[in-house]
C-alpha cells in the first residue's frame, strides 16, 4: 500500500483597495406610472450631470438594475375587514460607478451627488481592480504553505517528500472589499477625504494536498 502525507496549506494576502465602487439606488413612487417613471427619470438625469461634472463620462455610469414594482397596502373597511389595495407604482434603479480609488476624487463626486438633489441611497466599498491576480497569489501561498509543512514533517519523520497525488479545494467565493465604513458619505465636503486611507484587504483560505512518501536517503 502506498505511504501518503496530507496536509492542509492556508495562504494569506494582505493588499490595499486600489479601486472605488459607488452602489447608487434611485426610487420614486405615484400611484400614476408615467408619474412615477418620469419623476425617476428626472432623478437620474441630476444624478448623471453630477457625476458628469467630478469629471467622469456619461459611461461611466453603468445600470446594475431597472425595475418598475406595483405595490400594495394594508387597510381595514368600514367593517373592520383587513384588504390590501393598490398604493402605487414604484420606479428602482440601480446605478455603479467604479473607478480608480483617489480620495481627492472621491470627495469631489460625493459632493457633486449631494448637490444633485437625486438624492440616491449610496454604499461605498473599496476593493481591487484584478480580484483574480489576488486570488491566484493566496492560493500559491496556500500550496507553499502545505509545501513546507509536509517537508518539515517528512525530514522528521525520516522520509522523503515524493510526487503530489492529490490537491483538494472547495472554491469559495471570497471577497475583496476592505472592512472600511464611510459613514455618511453624502455628508463629507470635497476636502474632507483628502488623506483618506481604506483599511487593507485582508483574506485567507486554505486546500489540502497529499504526496506520496519516499523512504528517506
Amino acid at each position: 500500500m502506498e505511504r501518503t502525507i496530507t496536509v492542509r496549506g492556508t495562504g494569506s494576502v494582505q493588499v490595499a483597495p486600489d479601486t472605488v465602487e459607488l452602489e447608487l439606488t434611485l426610487s420614486s413612487k405615484d400611484r400614476n406610472y408615467d408619474v412615477a417613471v418620469s419623476q425617476a427619470s428626472t432623478r437620474l438625469e441630476a444624478l448623471e450631470r453630477a457625476v458628469q461634472s467630478a469629471g467622469f463620462t456619461e459611461k461611466d455610469l453603468k445600470t446594475s438594475q431597472f425595475q418598475v414594482s406595483t405595490e400594495y397596502e394594508g387597510v381595514h373597511d368600514a367593517q373592520g375587514n383587513y384588504k390590501s389595495v393598490f398604493a402605487g407604482y414604484r420606479c428602482t434603479q440601480g446605478l455603479r460607478l467604479r473607478f480608480d480609488f483617489d480620495p481627492a476624487r472621491l470627495g469631489q463626486v460625493l459632493s457633486a451627488i449631494a448637490a444633485s438633489g437625486a438624492e440616491p441611497e449610496l454604499q461605498i466599498s473599496f476593493t481591487v481592480k484584478e480580484p483574480e491576480a489576488v486570488r491566484e497569489a493566496l492560493l500559491q501561498d496556500a500550496a507553499e504553505n502545505a509545501r513546507k509543512i509536509a517537508q518539515i514533517l517528512c525530514a522528521a519523520s525520516g522520509v522523503r517528500l515524493g510526487a503530489l497525488l492529490r490537491v483538494d479545494y472547495n472554491w469559495l467565493d471570497v471577497t475583496f472589499e476592505s472592512e472600511t465604513v464611510l459613514s455618511r458619505p453624502m455628508m463629507a465636503k470635497a476636502t474632507a477625504l483628502d488623506n483618506f486611507v481604506p483599511e487593507d484587504i485582508s483574506r485567507t483560505d486554505s486546500a489540502s494536498f497529499t504526496w506520496a512518501l519516499e523512504e528517506g536517503a
